[in-house]
């Protein structure tokens, strides 16, 4: 139970970090979003213009984390005990999306409503 405590913890501050960073990249980005929403661009194309980055990074850190996990876990604890077990594709899964699906739902909900701004408020900041 406490290490549940304490993952749950360590994600949302995870969360905490990826928000107040992409708060800060909407931001720098503003009057690029509001050009582009100006000249056309719908709010999904400017979702993905502010999300894709930060996916290709949770990513590459899944791409290298799982086999690194997965011979360590085997090489190192499962290999070590006298009673061994076998580790499921499951449980590498379940890692994988409890990465991706806070990342997903953070930086859509921030990215979101910076597109949803009023561009020309945007452009007219200077």
């Amino acid at each position: 139970m406490p290490l549940t405590i304490f993952a749950i913890i360590a994600v949302f501050t995870s969360c905490l970090g990826l928000f107040g960073l992409l708060t800060y990249i909407a931001e720098t980005k503003t009057k690029e979003i509001g050009i582009r929403r100006t000249l056309g661009a719908t709010i999904m194309d400017v979702i993905s213009m502010l999300s894709k980055e930060f996916l290709v990074l949770a990513a590459a850190a899944i791409v290298i984390a799982l086999p690194l996990s997965y011979y360590l876990l085997t090489a190192i604890i499962v290999e070590a005990y006298a009673y061994h077990i076998s580790l499921n594709r499951r449980i590498f899964g379940l890692a994988a999306l409890v990465t991706l699906l806070p990342t997903i739902l953070t930086v859509s909900g921030k990215a979101f409503k910076a597109a949803r701004a009023n561009p020309v408020k945007a452009i007219k900041t200077e």
